[in-house]
């Protein structure tokens, strides 16, 4: 069956009113995608004003030893199959849900789990 997830990354680029999303997709670890987000932001934090060198690194903290794997982790330009909410990452603003990163990698991720998955 699996655990899918999404993170969806906004970039707001220069005088464009239009959003140009990303998705990075799991099949099998939507339940950890708010940890391994959280340790990418703190790995990464030296690049949080650069876009595609976060994106990169959020998602090779992803797939971090699976990267050779054919399957378990995608990126589309549109929302795949999920189990678990979409947790938005703006790239832009340096938000996760709205959340600023410097509260977000302070968080309890514990407690961001519960308050973002209920279904």
């Amino acid at each position: 069956m699996g655990m899918r997830r999404n993170i969806k990354l906004i970039y707001e680029p220069g005088q464009s009113d239009e959003l140009h999303p990303i998705y990075f997709y799991t099949h099998w670890g939507g339940e950890t995608m708010p940890q391994k987000l959280q340790n990418a932001l703190i790995r990464g934090k030296e690049r949080w004003n650069d876009e595609s060198y976060l994106a990169r690194i959020i998602f090779s903290e992803l797939i971090n030893e699976e990267k050779m794997d054919l399957v378990g982790y995608g990126i589309a330009p549109y929302e795949m199959d999920q189990n678990y909410p979409t947790i938005v990452v703006n790239l832009s603003r340096n938000t996760v849900d709205e959340i600023p990163f410097t509260e977000f990698i302070e968080m309890d991720v514990e407690h961001y789990k519960e308050k973002n998955e209920e279904n």
